[in-house]
């Protein structure tokens, strides 16, 4: 009972929090790619040393050298994305834009297989055909490829505030609910 209701004021502060940095994301779209992209970097170079540092520490006869090899390429992966952030950012926003040109192709091929049954399909297709477009917007021009990786990240953070806030309302008040009752009873014995 004291966790339910103790802890609702926390997942509020956590929510308030997410909520102010989707404002803050969706308005510094270019200090967003560079996060993500130096975060992408730092991950690759911590991964490709960890692999490293596990194969040192494993006896010689366990070791794999295509295991030691993938490492060094991760590690040397990795401090070239950080010496050059801008092809990180680049390249980033070439694989957003990638998946927006696959999902996009495909909600085409699906809107062109239902135009004639549904005037959904002709939007499907249409919806598609705009994906596409601007995919290759993404692609070709790094400032809207940051405008599209903020919008993504930004909406998360703020669907996930808009959730913990709906979540800590709601554990107020079950908490809320099931303390009356109970106080009510304890005072009977």
């Amino acid at each position: 009972m004291k966790t339910m209701s103790g802890k609702w004021w926390v997942i509020l502060v956590q929510a308030i929090l997410l909520v102010a940095l989707s404002i803050y994301v969706f308005g510094h779209p270019g200090v967003t790619l560079l996060s993500i992209a130096y975060w992408v970097s730092v991950l690759i170079l911590g991964a490709g040393l960890a692999g490293i540092g596990g194969s040192l520490v494993t006896r010689e006869q366990n070791r794999e050298t295509s295991g030691l090899l993938w490492s060094i390429g991760s590690s040397v992966f990795g401090l070239l994305l950080l010496a050059r952030i801008g092809f990180a950012m680049q390249l980033i926003t070439n694989l957003l834009g990638t998946w927006m040109i696959v999902t996009g192709a495909w909600l085409i091929y699906q809107g062109w297989q239902y135009r004639n049954r549904s005037a959904l399909g002709r939007v499907i297709f249409f919806i598609g055909l705009l994906s596409v477009i601007a995919a290759f917007t993404v692609i070709s021009n790094v400032a809207a490829g940051a405008i599209a990786v903020s919008t993504i990240v930004g909406f998360q953070l703020l669907a996930a505030g808009i959730g913990l806030i709906i979540l800590s309302i709601l554990k107020k008040t079950i908490a809320g609910s099931v303390k009356k009752p109970a106080y009510g009873m304890r005072s009977k014995f």
